[in-house]
């Protein structure tokens, strides 16, 4: 398995997850977790009542990725049983995400308790990806916010380009290292806005499935240390 494939699995995820809470949970991000951040600042600015979710969302994430760190440190797990252990945990959070939108259409009432559920599920099933990077892979890339992805790219290519710069071979590692993870995560937005239009709650679904399928293929291909 090469450097960028994990990165690159999870970058999809992410983006399929990310789009589909924002387009059937009310405008809640649960992979771009600090964007939520924004949108509460907004909201508390213009008068506008605070989307309960996003006020929840950001202590989950962090108690979520502190309790798995805890764990880790405690039980002095390698990084590949790190991994293993982050992505059936990511993929059992958000199957029964899933579950709950397929029953409930949390799109036709996002601030009803059922949506809180699956909101809830979805931020704990992106604080695990979070802290699986972090915990198992250095330097660890991210795979939900893009914005320092599109800044080391267009950077790296820039130096690529001017070739005679000494940093050529470096921005080359930089660039091989950085473009798989934005391309898994705009991918990923892509088919999480197509799945939407035509599945609606049913994308959650398709997001468990690519958890699923990410987590069954890396660990197949992951070569022996």
């Amino acid at each position: 398995m090469t450097p960028q494939s994990l990165p690159a699995c999870l970058g999809f995820v992410a983006g399929i997850v990310d789009v589909t809470s924002w387009l059937t949970l009310g405008g809640l991000f649960t992979a771009h977790i600090t964007g939520n951040l924004v949108v509460m600042a907004a909201d508390a600015l213009n008068g506008r009542p605070m989307h309960p979710t996003q006020v929840l969302a950001v202590p989950m994430f962090i108690i979520v990725a502190a309790v798995l760190a805890i764990i880790v440190r405690r039980r002095r797990m390698e990084a590949g049983k790190i991994q293993d252990a982050f992505l059936i945990l990511q993929s059992v959070l958000l199957t029964f995400a899933a579950l709950v939108a397929f029953a409930a259409r949390p799109s036709l009432a996002p601030l009803a308790a059922e949506a809180g559920i699956v909101a809830m599920l979805a931020v704990a099933a992106m604080a695990s990806q979070n802290a699986l990077l972090h915990l198992s892979t250095k330097p660890s890339p991210t795979t939900a916010v893009m914005t320092g992805n599109i800044v080391a790219c267009t950077l790296s290519l820039v130096s690529i380009v001017m070739y005679r710069l000494s940093d050529y071979d470096a921005a080359r590692k930089q660039w091989h290292d950085t473009w798989p993870v934005l391309a898994g995560f705009l991918l990923g937005c892509i088919a999480g806005s197509v799945f939407v239009h035509f599945w609606e709650d049913g994308a959650w679904i398709a997001a468990a499935v690519a958890s699923i399928a990410s987590a069954v293929w890396i660990r197949t291909v992951r070569r022996p240390s």
